[in-house]
């Protein structure tokens, strides 16, 4: 089953908001133009290179879940995110059909965390020796 993606960008509401922020600029996602880079990248990329998507910050403000999704239906095999939160947020909007993609941890993991990274599939990063015996035991 393929994800449809649901991205609705209204330029005119996002120009108002902006504006009463003092920024009038805001950025949208050619999903079409995402999709053809990503070919482009396979095509002239290393070949067997994995793809890691990068879904930190809510899709750095886009959407985390319909950037995800729309990745994993292009065929990458991990996804990045800044936080445990952010990884259970995207982990269970995606739900079962991709709960085996591993996920990448970008910040620092705590050693209370790692049950959590476990639990998930996620990949920490670890930092500190406590973090890197604790990971250890858990695997």
């Amino acid at each position: 089953m393929e994800i449809s993606p649901k991205i609705v960008c209204n330029v005119i509401k996002a120009e108002k908001m902006a504006c009463e922020m003092g920024n009038p600029a805001w950025l949208e996602i050619d999903l079409d133009a995402l999709t053809h880079n990503v070919s482009v990248i396979r095509k002239n990329g290393p070949k067997g290179a994995i793809m890691c998507g990068v879904v930190k910050g809510d899709g750095y403000g886009h959407g985390s879940v319909a950037i995800a999704s729309h990745l994993l239906n292009l065929n990458f095999e991990r996804l990045a995110v800044a936080t445990t939160d952010e990884g259970i947020f995207i982990r269970n909007a995606l739900g079962e059909e991709f709960k085996h993609v591993p996920m990448h941890l970008l910040g620092p993991s705590h050693p209370v965390e790692l049950k959590v990274c476990r639990k998930y599939n996620f990949i920490p990063t670890i930092c500190t020796d406590i973090a890197a015996d604790t990971w250890a035991e858990l695997n």
